[in-house]
């Protein structure tokens, strides 16, 4: 089985040929210094060919096996300019009438931005958001919600305060702040809802259910904040970045790859036979979770270092150039069996 080999397939690299992606030309670049040698060939014609017949057939066992596509958002599934490109659309859809459908797993609420998306993506299905705190079905209705305490959600607002920074909490799918400004207003590029005032936060916690707090600053100004909060924060609460100059603050032991986790035995799958894409340091736990876990070029150096695969950035179809060999080349094939 794929688990049995798993630990023989070397990180690589998938870079492809500016052509068009159906009849596009791909190099498949062992990074491993151990297995260099071994993977030397340019290779063409939407085929993986190596020097080694065992790592080749655990792709194709892999690609026979896969039952799920993970897929971070912004960074990864849409471009720099938040679209969903016909290449992926098609890819993920031809995925989903082969037996293999795709779940967005993101930090964002289910939001404005979501429908559209999810309508192109071939089978209604559920959905994992606010950093895997809130997932629904493929209804939109709510069966998986894993809030912050209300004292760690004060401890954080007390820390934005403190360094006189922006917050935002993430209630659902809502936003809330105490007052609107230029930093909080930078969630609604990514399709967002609008912040709702509520006036002072503090007073606003223990009111309803906050699933994550965001402090927002400049990116450096954030960066310098780093340490002190990773300290602050060590014993009660987890914090990741998604997007430069926005700090998370989710529940402790909370991350994108525990929600998904969560909604895999819901849905009865075994991770081994996921694929997972992302970008940035909050998909680092999902692409461990995940069978085979791949990075876009445009990834954080972080993530790249976890990643089985690295394929070309958000703007260039990673996502894909990657299904298409690593999903629908084995899938093609069982299907004309």
């Amino acid at each position: 089985c794929f688990l049995a080999y798993s630990y023989t397939i070397p990180k690589l690299v998938i870079a492809f040929a500016p052509s068009d992606f159906t009849k596009s030309q791909y190099l498949i670049q062992n990074t491993s210094r151990r297995l260099k040698s071994k993977y030397s060939r340019c290779i063409a014609q939407q085929r993986i060919e190596t020097s080694s017949q065992r790592e080749n057939k655990n792709l194709r066992v892999f690609g026979k096996r896969a039952e799920l596509i993970i897929t971070d958002v912004d960074g990864t599934l849409l471009t720099s300019s938040h679209q969903l490109k016909p290449a992926t659309v098609a890819a993920l859809r031809e995925a989903a009438a082969l037996g293999v459908p795709t779940v967005l797993a993101t930090g964002k609420t289910r939001g404005p931005w979501s429908a559209d998306v999810l309508s192109q993506l071939g089978c209604p299905v559920p959905g994992v958001f606010c950093q895997g705190l809130v997932i629904t079905d493929h209804h939109g209705n709510l069966i998986y919600s894993n809030p912050l305490q209300d004292e760690i959600a004060a401890q954080g607002i007390k820390f934005a305060q403190k360094n006189n920074i922006s917050v935002i909490a993430f209630c659902k799918d809502q936003i809330m702040c105490d007052k609107r400004d230029a930093q909080t207003d930078r969630i609604t590029d990514f399709g967002e809802p609008d912040p709702i005032e509520v006036g002072p936060m503090l007073d606003f916690v223990g009111t309803t259910e906050i699933h994550k707090l965001i402090l927002l600053a400049e990116p450096e100004v954030v960066e310098s904040l780093r340490p002190e909060a990773d300290m602050e924060f060590s014993s009660s609460a987890s914090l990741t970045v998604a997007i430069p100059g926005m700090l998370e603050i989710l529940p402790l032991g909370a991350s994108k790859g525990q929600g998904v986790s969560w909604l895999l035995n819901h849905m009865k799958i075994d991770a081994a036979n996921t694929i997972a894409f992302g970008d940035g340091e909050n998909d680092i736990e999902l692409l461990e979770l995940a069978g085979v876990g791949v990075a876009m070029d445009n990834a954080q150096a972080k993530l790249k270092a976890v990643a089985d695969f690295i394929s070309t950035s958000n703007d260039d179809d990673g996502v894909a150039r990657a299904v298409e060999i690593l999903v629908l080349e084995s899938r093609r094939q069982t299907a004309r069996t």
